[in-house]
Formats: structure tokens, sequence, C-alpha cells
């Protein structure tokens, strides 16, 4: 019968600390209310601060984007120009070879 008295004992032990770690709400209405907007108004700002950074990254992107297409443009244009201006350099060989024969 010692074991049982034992394990009758544990539990009372156990019940009893369990009992005094219990957080018991000790705020007011108005406290827990104040509380629960002070986090609300710390979340809204963490958001705010998220919603601007990733602003800036999505600008910022957007800003890359454009300049590479920009600078595809320019070399597209610049080898355009290159080609034309060897296709002109050839006829004037080829008009200089005509008429010196």
């Amino acid at each position: 019968m010692t074991r049982g008295n034992q394990r009758e004992n544990d539990r009372a032990k156990a019940l009893k600390k369990a009992g005094n770690s219990a957080k018991k709400n000790t705020q007011t209405g108005t406290q827990f209310k104040k509380g629960q907007e002070d986090v609300a108004a710390t979340m809204r700002e963490k958001q705010r601060k998220a919603d601007e950074k990733r602003a800036a990254e999505a600008k910022r992107a957007a800003d890359e984007k454009r300049a590479l297409e920009e600078q595809k443009a320019a070399d597209k244009k610049r080898a355009a120009e290159e080609k034309r201006a060897a296709e002109e350099k050839r006829a004037a060989e080829q008009k200089r070879a005509a008429e010196a024969q």
C-alpha cells in the first residue's frame, strides 16, 4: 500500500505546483485593451516598414530591368550601325575596284 500512497502524494504535489505556477490575469479590462492596442500598433509599424521595403525592392528591380532593356536596345542599335558602316565600306571598295579596272 505504500506505493499507492506515494502516488497520491506525488499527484497532490503536482497539483499544488501546477496551481502555484498558473498565470492569473492581474490586468483590468482597460489595461488589457491598452496592451492589445500597443501590440497592434507595433505590428502595424512592422508591416508598414515591410511594405516600404518590398516596394523599394520592386522599384529597384524594375529600374534594373528597364536599364537592361535600354542597354540591349543600345547594343542592337550600335550593331546595326556597325553593320551598315561595314556594308558602306565594302560597297565603296567594290566601287573603287570597278573604277580601277
